[in-house]
């Protein structure tokens, strides 16, 4: 760890440089907000895990494989983050409008999926929507339309 801290500080690369493109970064971080809903309950299902792969397989217009793959980058990515705000930065700023709704739309997707609701996946809902700039309105218009749809 010391070492790691002083090579930096004689400015050493420390660290290989992240040639990951901007849409391989969209990418994981939207799937990983998904995770990130699916998790929040603490409980991550098989059906959660079929219906990120479904959501993502459908934004990005990908196959199979490549949904498996997304999901589990995407689920390592979350497990080491400490917060949102390195997946809602990427959001914030990569992603149109419609995809940010979109991706508010998936989340509730999976957090209505399992008919038991925790109030910590709501907070995670509401921080991401304040977080990329989403107004109010247009996150309870979110949630409104998943709802109509699961009737």
């Amino acid at each position: 760890m010391f070492d790691k801290l002083f090579s930096k500080l004689k400015g050493d690369k420390a660290e290989p440089e992240d040639n990951t493109s901007a849409e391989e970064k969209n990418r994981v971080a939207f799937t990983a907000l998904l995770v990130e809903a699916a998790r929040a309950d603490e409980i991550y299902t098989d059906k959660e895990k079929g219906l990120i792969a479904k959501l993502v397989k459908q934004q990005f217009a990908i196959d199979d494989a490549d949904a498996l793959a997304l999901r589990e980058k995407a689920e390592a990515a979350q497990a080491e983050a400490n917060d949102l705000y390195r997946f809602s930065s990427t959001v914030k700023n990569g992603l149109t409008p419609e995809e940010k709704i979109q991706l508010i739309e998936g989340m509730w997707q999976i957090i209505l999926s399992d008919d038991a609701r925790d109030p910590y996946e709501d907070m995670i809902v509401r921080r991401l929507c304040g977080l990329i700039y989403m107004s109010d309105h247009e996150a309870h218009e979110a949630r409104r339309r998943v709802e109509q749809r699961q009737e």
